[in-house]
């Protein structure tokens, strides 16, 4: 079955949406870490919460382009499904 050339955009942009999402979940995930390992492992109260503020913000805006990423990866995937669906029907 060869896929029609608008097929194969909402293929791409699906997969590279999907490699981003990953690549911050990963990244958010390091940073939550982060945080964790510099509160068990000590500081001065006054550093900790200065680190942990800094570490926050980041997390908090992560979680802005996690949400735009995962919802264009579920949007792509639905358009792809649905095209391939369509252009199935189409064949038929």
């Amino acid at each position: 079955m060869t896929l029609n050339p608008q097929l194969k955009v909402l293929i791409a942009l699906f997969l590279a949406s999907l490699v981003i999402w990953l690549v911050l979940m990963f990244y958010k995930s390091r940073l939550e870490r982060e945080v964790e390992e510099k509160v068990f492992l000590g500081s001065t109260p006054e550093r900790l919460g200065e680190a942990q503020k800094k570490v926050l913000n980041k997390v908090n805006a992560l979680s802005k382009w996690l949400w735009i990423f995962g919802s264009l990866t579920v949007l792509f995937l639905l358009g792809s499904v649905g095209a391939w669906i369509y252009y199935g029907i189409l064949r038929s």
